[in-house]
């Protein structure tokens, strides 16, 4: 079982750039990147990612429980 399950769609660029300053998990399509990826992409993927309704919030399970 996974830690993270893929939640709602992301439609704010400013939300995802949000997240990923927190250093929040992101599924992209399918994957979950993590803050170690994510925060090296540069703004105009993000841009693209949210215009195509690429990026997903990552919902804890409750493998992964929030602290």
């Amino acid at each position: 079982m996974a830690k993270w399950e893929r939640g709602g769609v992301i439609e704010d660029v400013d939300m995802a750039l949000s997240m990923i300053a927190r250093g929040d998990p992101i599924y992209e399509r399918h994957k979950l990147q993590t803050a170690g990826w994510t925060q090296s992409w540069p703004i105009r993927h993000v841009m693209n990612a949210v215009q195509r309704r690429y990026l997903y919030i990552a919902l804890p399970t409750d493998r992964n429980p929030p602290q």
